[in-house]
């Protein structure tokens, strides 16, 4: 699951954008480095009941720093980046003033002064923003969170305007689209709203917000049977990519809780950085041992590193909290959808797990528990076939793989594990039936061109195979099998040239090739 996924003239300070005055006064030696922290710098109410050891220390050593040199810009800019990332927004708004005061000039103080402040006071943010913009007018998530504060200020044209010039900076931004989207919603423009929100959700399928909007537009424009989709997209766990925001990252990055490291392991996630994720989200697992989603990430990052038996420990101890309902230590409430979520798919996976470690009965169990909690889950179905299919039970095997392929018709991996399963079978033509529907789909498929060719040489079909092989090589020009198997190709037809040409190719390619190095041995006698 997928969660997805945000400023100082020393002495006394005016908040220019408001008229609110803000009365700091030093004292004489602000270079002392008294026990506790000068009371000038801004202290969070309820930094007292704070027990996380990191975030004291983190806190401690940011303050320090402004004590030592509180007229430097970056020393209150990274307190106040302290502050924002674990929730303390005034103090860190505080922090971002004094920044904007010291320099001025300097883009990001006021784009984060924006951030902490646009909950709080969104004309505080607006000002803000509208400096961040006259200092650098090309970063679109400026523009975003600009609109954002606009509408709360009721100045919905405005907000618009804004929305629109990022769509012209970053044509294939989401979150400007479904904000144009809840816009047009908002003043009943329903067939411009269905446009943004069209466009949102092509950018981003799983976005629950989006799915939630486009069901007030299909019921209002009367599409009853979309509303119904859309309504029922809406109340699955939402999940996105995030805003691509370097300076929130960089206040992310600064964050000590557990929450912070599994916001930065789901990121991390999401790029396919998986020895990241698993370090960021061991941190947060420790941190927060009975939070079954932290559990839930940490074993999928690890199954993507092949640490399988840790991935087994992980999942396995997701599936223990929820089964033992011991939520509470949770970084957040669980609502019963969330929980489902984790179950069926802490399951599902550890079939894989399981069945990669040798554990096939614990496998078909797991699989099976996936599909009695969510009779739909077609991958569920096709993992479990293809462990049929492995262990002889070929029969049951076809029937769950195509199982998987009805109940999801566009995912081209279950229709390949059904033409494996085929194959496994030596039902060859029923594997190239769904290799061709595969090519349907997706015209440009290496693996299912070049197991066609492979099928078509078998039956002797060596135009066809050759066809399907040359097709792969004008994808990937250097595709080892292909030029081995136009090689082999070659070789049964007489074409003598032809094939030493393919396999001195497979061999400048891979010097080590040993199959080629015979082929070619045996070809220059």
């Amino acid at each position: 699951m997928n969660r997805a996924y945000r400023i100082p003239l020393l002495l006394i300070v005016t908040l220019t954008f408001t008229g609110i005055s803000l009365d700091y006064t030093f004292p004489t030696n602000c270079h002392s480095k008294p026990a506790a922290p000068p009371e000038w710098i801004p202290q969070p109410a309820d930094l007292a009941l704070v027990s996380e050891p990191r975030l004291l220390q983190a806190t401690e050593s940011a303050q320090k720093a402004v004590a030592e040199a509180p007229d430097t810009a970056d020393a209150w800019g990274a307190l106040g980046n302290v502050y924002l990332v674990h929730g303390w927004e005034a103090e860190a708004a505080r922090c971002y003033q004094r920044a904007v005061n010291i320099s001025p000039t300097e883009f990001r103080w006021f784009y984060y002064l924006g951030l902490s402040t646009h909950k709080a006071n969104a004309q505080i943010a607006v000002d803000a923003f509208k400096t961040a913009i006259a200092l650098d007018p090309k970063y679109p998530p400026l523009y975003v969170n600009y609109a954002h504060a606009l509408r709360r200020l009721g100045q919905f044209e405005e907000a618009r305007q804004q929305l629109l010039h990022v769509i012209e900076l970053d044509p294939n931004n989401p979150f400007a689209e479904l904000a144009l989207g809840e816009l047009s919603l908002a003043a009943k423009q329903f067939d411009d709203a269905r446009i943004h929100l069209e466009r949102a959700l092509e950018l981003n399928p799983d976005q629950s917000e989006a799915h939630a909007a486009m069901a007030q537009v299909s019921l209002a424009l009367g599409d009853k049977e979309a509303a119904s989709h859309h309504a029922k997209a809406a109340r699955k766990p939402s999940k996105h990519t995030e805003m691509d925001d370097p300076l929130w990252w960089e206040v992310v990055r600064v964050g000590v809780t557990a929450k912070r490291y599994a916001e930065r392991g789901t990121r991390y996630m999401k790029t396919g950085d998986f020895k990241s994720a698993a370090t960021e989200l061991s941190v947060a697992a420790s941190s927060k041992p009975k939070d079954a989603e932290i559990w839930f990430n940490y074993g999928i990052v690890l199954l993507n590193t092949n640490r399988y038996g840790k991935a087994r420990e992980a999942l396995e101890h997701a599936l223990f909290i929820i089964d033992e309902n011991d939520l509470e230590g949770g970084m957040s409430p669980k609502t019963p959808k969330e929980i489902a979520f984790l179950e069926i798919h802490s399951n599902y996976n550890l079939g894989y797990v399981y069945e990669r470690t040798g554990q096939r009965v614990k496998a078909i169990a797991a699989y099976k528990r996936a599909i009695e909690l969510k009779p739909d889950l077609a991958n569920a179905y096709s993992g479990l076939g293809v462990l049929y299919a492995r262990t002889g039970r070929i029969r049951e095997g076809i029937a769950l793989c195509k199982k998987a392929t009805q109940l999801a018709p566009d995912n081209i991996e279950l229709r390949r594990s059904l033409a494996t399963v085929y194959w496994r079978a030596k039902l060859y033509n029923n594997a190239a039936e769904v290799y061709d529907n595969i090519l349907r789909l997706k015209p440009d498929d290496k693996g299912a061109l070049h197991q066609l060719g492979v099928i078509y040489m078998g039956k002797r079909m060596y135009s066809e195979a050759i066809e399907k092989f040359n097709r792969v090589l004008e994808i990937q020009p250097d595709d080892l099998l292909a030029h081995g198997a136009l090689g082999t190709v070659h070789l049964k037809l007489g074409n003598r040239a032809a094939a030493i040409a393919e396999f001195e190719t497979v061999l400048r390619l891979d010097p080590n090739n040993q199959t080629a190095r015979r082929m070619l041995r045996g070809l220059t006698r």
